[in-house]
């Protein structure tokens, strides 16, 4: 059984977002465990104080990763895989016995060069900026996506 947690700087704010993540999740069930980690944002003041607030929100980050982990950034400039190269890749890391996949979304500054230097991959939901909850709302969905390819439902046509 395939484990993925979400790593998220913040929160998801109560709402259809947050209904919308829990019903990917509970469709996700049958394929996969699902796990949860919120580190707290670190309040900044301006542009000049960014890297500082990145640098303490990294310390949080990497405190939280599971030992053993795979470690997938969320960030625009990643790799654009299609649904099925994306579900190819989660299952490759699984046959690789990967105990867990950690999926990092970072808050409204990003997320600091150590973080996506330490992780195994870097992937984009798009070109374009989303807001953070919907993000994670697509991240869920992909993943389910993924689990329906590899398990030859027809959620994916």
């Amino acid at each position: 059984m395939y484990q993925f947690t979400l790593l998220t700087v913040g929160s998801m704010k109560p709402g259809p977002h947050k209904t919308l993540l829990e019903g990917y999740v509970t469709r996700l069930k049958p394929f996969a465990k699902w796990n949860e980690i919120e580190v707290k944002p670190e309040p900044f003041k301006d542009e000049a104080d960014r890297e500082r607030a990145l640098e303490e929100e990294a310390r949080r980050i990497i405190a939280a990763i599971p030992t053993g982990a795979a470690i997938v950034v969320v960030d625009a400039e990643g790799k654009h895989p299609t649904s099925e190269m994306f579900a190819d890749w989660v299952q490759g890391l699984a046959e690789q016995e990967t105990r867990n996949i950690v999926f990092i979304v970072g808050g409204p500054l990003g997320l600091a060069m150590k973080i996506k230097q330490l992780s195994n991959e870097r992937i984009a939901l798009s070109k374009q900026t989303y807001p953070h909850d919907l993000a994670i709302v697509m991240l869920g969905e992909q993943l389910y996506r993924a689990m329906t390819i590899l398990h030859g439902k027809t959620y994916h046509y």
